[in-house]
């Protein structure tokens, strides 16, 4: 007898499976049972304790959908399916914690992420519920936080924290009090610290256990250590007593080069002087300067308490060349006016003053006929006199130009014109030929296709000047279409696969514009004719625009001949 092997599925199926929907969580396994045949077999085999038994252990690192195969003593095949479920543990992560506290300190801890959160021990929380606590123990611990999600997964994760013991820092002054610009010395212990001072004012520098400080007033300093945790910083203040001051009569002066001054200094005892250039003497309160250049002098004394005070004064020397002069420009064109400006004083006086607006004043506005010297007077604070001389050149441009031919008939000429620059001294050109076209050449060549009357306009510059010209164009054109359609020699002929023959034949010349259209108005094809007694032929072909009604029109200027025509493939 010949066998034959059924597979049998869905109804009727005597193979089961349990559980009916199974669902774990990661990493936790699940017994899946077949019942209902004698042979099993069981695939994919990921995740599972065996392949060929009716109940088997199923730990699969994600969902998973696993298929049974079961043949029964008559050899029947039976199949079916079904699906774990596994469902993610919830992430445990911080957005702030620590894992150091010194002691008395206290500290906040948030988790992130939707999670239901326990925590153990209760010891040193502000509470053992929630996604934020603030932790205090007393003493080192390790916490243990769990984490349930809404699919019933729980993880756990473990923070410890260590708690240290405070240790007091010491420090000493050499000099606790110190006079305004005096320095004394900062001393901590020597240990295998870090030390870090601050603030910076007034410090060498800002590390080590032994530094300078020069502070300019009464400063407290604090001393830390980087590499020791849970120190107590100590504070020592370095006072500092300000010299009583001392003062320089004039308190400040300018003088012109050569001259001399008298400087007095008072409010302190033992007076010295720094030395300086062109100074009488470096002791006693009066003396004597005589600076070759601007110079400052210092003059140092001790007050009632012992402290150093010092004052300066500056004696501003006025060189000879103080003042200066310019112009808005160097050259200006004929009949604009230039901006003469000096500086460096405290009053002007312009020369020569013809022409001038004003003479008494930094700036002063001149327009030159020619190219003109101008010189100013100033005098400063001190009273010290200088000159200073400028020159302002003139230049001038005279626009010219010719055009050939100045009138155009298109019937008879094609339009062309030339166009010639006749200005002396031109460095620029602009033309605009007055139908919106324009050209930068000195000598351009433009073409006139249209009737019309235009103004031609020449802009030429020298750099300096700019001028511009007209000079008015006249472009007419004699061709009469009326003439043509009256001699009855214009002839458009349809010829086959939509080709169009256009036929014409002039007693004289004309010039024409020709213009096919579609009828929405739409140009399709453009071009100008030049007609004369010998026959004129053009053929259009429709064809490369479709089937369908078109226009074809020829115009001389004034008048339009149209004419439809029709292409049906």
């Amino acid at each position: 007898e010949e066998k034959v092997t059924l597979s049998v599925v869905g109804a009727g199926n005597p193979l089961k499976l349990s559980p009916a929907n199974p669902s774990i969580c990661f990493g936790e396994s699940v017994t899946l049972t077949a019942s209902g045949a004698y042979n099993y077999s069981w695939y994919p085999k990921d995740g599972l304790s065996a392949s060929d038994k009716a109940a088997v252990i199923a730990q699969p690192k994600k969902s998973r959908r696993y298929f049974v195969e079961a043949t029964d003593l008559n050899g029947c095949v039976f199949r079916d399916t079904l699906k774990v479920e596994v469902k993610n543990l919830p992430a445990i992560s911080f957005v702030e914690k620590v894992d150091t506290l010194c002691e008395g300190q206290q500290a906040q801890i948030k988790l992130a992420g939707e999670a239901q959160y326990s925590w153990r021990p209760a010891y040193g929380l502000s509470a053992t519920n929630g996604k934020e606590v603030t932790a205090f123990p007393k003493e080192s611990i390790t916490y243990t936080i769990n984490a349930t999600n809404a699919q019933g997964c729980q993880a756990e994760t473990k923070l410890p924290i260590t708690v240290k013991t405070k240790v007091q820092l010491s420090a000493t002054t050499q000099d606790p009090v110190i006079c305004q610009g005096m320095a004394t010395l900062l001393t901590a212990p020597a240990l295998d610290y870090n030390y870090q001072w601050s603030p910076a004012l007034g410090l060498d520098k800002t590390t080590g256990g032994l530094v300078t400080a020069r502070p300019e007033k009464t400063t407290t300093y604090t001393l830390y250590a980087d590499n020791v945790s849970c120190v107590i910083p100590v504070n020592i203040t370095v006072e500092v007593q300000k010299a009583e001051p001392l003062s320089i009569q004039p308190a400040a002066a300018r003088i012109c080069e050569g001259q001399s001054i008298g400087l007095t200094a008072s409010g302190g005892k033992a007076y010295t002087w720094d030395a300086a250039e062109g100074l009488s003497t470096v002791s006693g309160p009066a003396v004597m300067v005589f600076p070759p250049a601007t110079t400052s002098y210092t003059v140092r004394a001790q007050d009632s308490s012992g402290c150093e005070s010092q004052a300066s004064v500056t004696i501003i020397v006025d060189e000879e060349d103080f003042l200066s002069a310019s112009a808005s420009v160097a050259s200006v064109c004929l009949g604009d006016e230039v901006r003469l400006l000096a500086s460096g004083a405290e009053g002007y006086e312009w020369q020569p003053a013809p022409g001038l607006e004003m003479t008494r004043s930094a700036a002063v506005y001149v327009a030159p006929e020619d190219e003109s010297t101008y010189t100013v007077i100033g005098v400063n604070k001190a009273g010290c006199l200088d000159t200073a001389s400028l020159t302002v050149g003139v230049s001038s441009l005279k626009p010219e130009f010719s055009l050939v031919p100045d009138k155009i008939d298109l019937a008879t000429h094609t339009g062309v014109v030339k166009f010639s620059d006749m200005t002396d001294g031109a460095s620029q050109w602009q033309w605009s030929f007055g139908e919106g076209s324009e050209s930068r050449d000195r000598n351009p060549v433009h073409i006139y296709s249209s009737v019309g009357s235009y103004t031609v306009t020449l802009k030429v510059s020298n750099g300096i000047c700019e001028e511009s010209i007209q000079r008015p164009i006249v472009v007419s054109n004699s061709s009469s279409l009326a003439e043509l359609n009256d001699e009855g020699i214009v002839r458009i002929s349809p010829l086959a696969s939509g080709i169009v023959d256009l036929a014409m034949q002039s007693p004289r010349p004309m010039y024409l514009k020709l213009r096919l259209l579609n009828t929405e108005g739409i140009q399709l094809v453009s071009g100008s004719l030049r007609l004369s007694d010998e026959l004129y032929r053009q053929q259009l072909d429709l064809s490369n625009f479709g089937p369908g009604e078109y226009i074809l029109q020829l115009t001389d200027g004034l008048e339009t001949y149209s004419e439809r025509l029709q292409y049906v493939e």
